[in-house]
């Protein structure tokens, strides 16, 4: 229901990210991502998944990089 109501909201696409908990939508505007973000996070509220936290922000073009 989550992916469906991002995917309805806009989302290219919505994934559960590695083994979970987190789940992420991709999208090509800052303001839609935060409004799928909120309607995720309310459908996780409807199934009694409270507190959930959303993140918006860009995807990082350069890639893993060492820091010493």
């Amino acid at each position: 229901d989550v992916k469906k109501t991002a995917l309805n909201q806009g989302a290219l696409g919505c994934s559960i990210s590695g083994a979970g908990p987190a789940v992420f939508a991709i999208t090509d505007d800052l303001e839609k991502g935060q409004t799928i973000g909120q309607a995720m996070s309310r459908t996780f509220e409807q199934h009694g998944l409270t507190g959930s936290a959303i993140y918006v922000s860009h995807v990082n073009r350069e890639g893993a990089k060492r820091i010493d």
